[in-house]
């Protein structure tokens, strides 16, 4: 849901799970790469974009912490 309301306001948005990272080094397993081409622009369906919408600043300002997953 975290992706779909960010894109929705044109701010794609990369996950960061850094906890399963290190799991994944622990287990011998190469961490998953993230995803290289990230839509530029609103995306997503017009109803999604149109429930955002008034929350944009509060989701702009809490960004950096959702790229970590918080």
């Amino acid at each position: 849901m975290r992706k779909q309301s960010y894109a929705a306001l044109g701010m794609p948005m990369m996950d960061l799970d850094v906890a399963t990272m290190i799991e994944d080094v622990r287990n011998g397993r190469t961490p998953a790469q993230p995803d290289r081409m990230l839509p530029l622009g609103p995306t997503g369906p017009p109803a999604t974009q149109k429930l955002v919408s008034p929350h944009q600043k509060e989701l702009e300002d809490y960004a950096p912490f959702a790229f970590f997953g918080l």
